[in-house]
């Protein structure tokens, strides 16, 4: 399985670093053999600050990731803004562990936070940035670093994390995000070459460790698989207003969506039929699927 991850930015502000990290974060702690995930961050302008809060993020994942006790927020920024429930684990053993991972990331919030205070937090001139030294941003060459990579292909190591910036240059368009797509399926085409992918943003975390399972499931589903190659799922929204007027959240469709794995597919063709795209789109509905 390969998620692909899309981001633009090239000075960071203070408020996008979170979810950047904790995009990445949440993904690489799913409930999922390590050695087979791949994840590959597309960065379109080439930020070497957008790969420094890469690089510690990854150093940080190193303590997140095997850390689970069958916690099912897997994005750290939402986890530790919660009071620990009283049904949870509270053993001696896991307080410690808790509390040293906690403080761990406090130090990596101020870590990145610094670094957007700082014009240069890193120096260019070393090895792991000295690709970044004379970078445009709309003007240069690739640039791929493999920041983890699952060596041994262990199952409970960590997944590979590659950080990729494609080329560009100004006589010649780029398609914007979906040039940048392209370019990281080919890339992970080449590396991993992994039969399942899974596109978010950069600004999204996976709120379900068993996201990748759902996700096989309404690809596999079906009488023949042939059928269904491409799944879209809507964003369901943190922190929203109590009183959903408009129905933003929608509630009622994820209800219907959760713990139905043998029937998602059937739910979510008949979403799509009424939201207008599943004709567009080619999509059957339950009645057809069965006739």
């Amino acid at each position: 399985m390969s998620f692909l991850q899309w981001t633009c930015l090239w000075q960071l502000q203070t408020p996008c670093w979170n979810p950047l990290s904790s995009t990445i974060l949440s993904l690489l702690a799913v409930y999922y053999p390590d050695n087979k995930l791949s994840c590959y961050v597309s960065n379109d302008g080439a930020s070497p600050l957008t790969f420094f809060v890469l690089l510690e993020a990854s150093k940080f994942a190193k303590l997140w990731v095997p850390f689970k006790y069958g916690i099912q927020t897997r994005a750290p920024f939402r986890y530790f803004s919660s009071e620990l429930a009283s049904s949870h684990d509270n053993s001696m053993g896991f307080l410690q562990e808790y509390k040293k991972i906690k403080e761990r990331y406090k130090e990596l919030t101020r870590k990145i936070e610094d670094a957007t205070l700082n014009s240069k937090p890193y120096e260019l001139g070393t090895a792991e940035f000295v690709a970044f030294s004379n970078v445009e941003r709309r003007n240069h060459p690739t640039i791929i670093k493999v920041i983890l990579l699952n060596k041994e292909s262990r199952s409970e190591g960590l997944p590979h994390l590659v950080y990729v910036s494609r080329e560009k240059h100004p006589n010649h368009p780029h398609h914007y995000k979906a040039g940048a797509m392209n370019v990281l399926t080919r890339v992970s085409g080449v590396m991993t070459n992994a039969p399942f992918m899974m596109n978010v943003d950069c600004d999204m975390y996976a709120n379900n460790p068993q996201i990748f399972h759902h996700e096989m499931c309404l690809l596999l589903g079906s009488k023949n698989e042939q059928e269904c190659g491409f799944v879209q799922t809507p964003q369901l929204f943190y922190d929203g207003l109590k009183d959903d007027l408009f129905g933003n959240q929608l509630v009622v469709w994820y209800k219907g969506f959760k713990d139905l794995c043998i029937l998602e597919r059937d739910v979510f063709i008949e979403e799509k039929l009424s939201m207008g795209y599943g004709k567009m789109a080619g999509w059957k509905s339950k009645e057809e699927v069965e006739n």
